[in-house]
């Protein structure tokens, strides 16, 4: 059976216990968010493939997604210069080559507004694009016609 002082004792032990845990958890806590300094960690560029229409022709280009790089919401994207590759039509989808290896390639099906059976395949090259200097994003293979097919 338990005195008066054992069962006073009792919680009173369980309560620092506890609230010596929490003080814990609180300075662990504390020093991860201090440890976190904010800084911008050396990440590859994110490029992004866009298919658009400029004065009546059909042309891919790539975008950068500069958040990781820079960490700025404003310019967090941008057409990279000189990196337009004109196509035969309009682009319908896109397609990556070894999608689960290097993503060496891109293919592309485009289609023509005028006759749906005047279709084409083109392949860029997706390795090695530097986006300061995009003359990696370049045709690998010859286009194929499917409407001759």
């Amino acid at each position: 059976m338990l005195n008066r002082r054992q069962f006073l004792s009792g919680p009173t032990r369980f309560y620092k216990i506890s609230s010596r845990a929490f003080y814990v958890a609180l300075t662990v806590f504390l020093l991860l968010l201090v440890g976190c300094s904010g800084s911008i960690g050396n990440y590859p560029p994110r490029l992004l493939i866009v298919g658009l229409i400029e004065d009546s022709t059909p042309q891919l280009a790539l975008i950068e997604d500069t958040f990781l790089t820079s960490n700025s919401i404003p310019d967090r994207i941008r057409f990279i210069e000189n990196s337009r590759r004109t196509i035969a039509e309009p682009a319908i989808t896109f397609d990556v080559v070894e999608r689960n290896g290097d993503r060496t390639e891109l293919l592309v099906l485009s289609r023509s507004s005028d006759d749906p059976y005047q279709s084409y395949f083109d392949f860029f090259n997706l390795s090695g694009i530097n986006p300061s200097s995009p003359s990696a994003f370049t045709t690998t293979r010859t286009r194929i016609d499917l409407s001759a097919l």
